[in-house]
């Protein structure tokens, strides 16, 4: 009779899928960041809110009046991500066939961060740090379109991470040997197909 307890090593089943510390710890990474996004989503819908107390006293767009900081983003000639059809559209990098050698791509990258002094806020844009979020973009019905704002899931690049605005994008991989990016309609795609690509290994920060 085989006795089970704590000192048995049983071995899990074939189908069943094992995760290493540094995975964990990107997809926590990645869940803390949706959540933050999805807390920020709730704070426009509620500044958006006429009935909201904190936007009942606010003067009018056109009534001359601006609170302090009002127009900074629009002065600054960054639009934010309200519409990126301004800017060229994005053609696919060709990856260059790199050396297989042992080197390694660098452990639990961060999403949005990148090794350069880049100032592209914690997400990789859109994240309250330019102004320009549109929270109507992703609160779509199934079937409708989903609206101007385009995500970009950078794999291999100056970043990498889930950016929006290709103004911001475009820099991290546009003349850079190797880069790997991909656009997507949502947030919630980019962020299953970057972390694929952490799973299978094929993330890395070029220098």
């Amino acid at each position: 009779m085989a006795r089970e307890g704590k000192n048995v090593d049983r071995s899990a089943p074939d189908s069943e899928q094992r995760f290493s510390l540094d995975q964990l710890q990107q997809l926590l990474e990645a869940l803390r960041l949706v959540s933050e996004q999805e807390a920020e989503r709730q704070m426009w819908r509620e500044v958006e809110d006429p009935s909201h107390p904190m936007t009942s006293g606010l003067p009018a767009s056109g009534s001359g009046g601006n609170a302090p900081g009002a127009g900074a983003v629009a002065q600054g000639g960054h639009s934010g991500c309200t519409d990126p059809s301004d800017f060229a559209p994005p053609s696919r990098v060709p990856a260059a066939p790199g050396p297989q050698g042992t080197s390694r791509v660098p452990a639990a990258p961060v999403i949005g961060h990148s090794n350069g002094n880049t100032d592209v806020g914690h997400c990789g844009g859109c994240c309250g740090n330019c102004g320009g979020y549109d929270p109507h973009a992703e609160d779509v019905g199934p079937g409708s379109s989903a609206g101007k704002l385009r995500w970009y899931s950078i794999t291999k690049g100056k970043a990498i991470g889930i950016f929006c605005d290709w103004a911001i994008v475009g820099p991290l991989v546009l003349n850079v040997p190797g880069a790997m990016y991909s656009r997507y309609p949502t947030f919630g795609a980019a962020l299953v197909s970057f972390m694929g690509a952490v799973d299978r290994g094929h993330v890395g920060i070029i220098a």
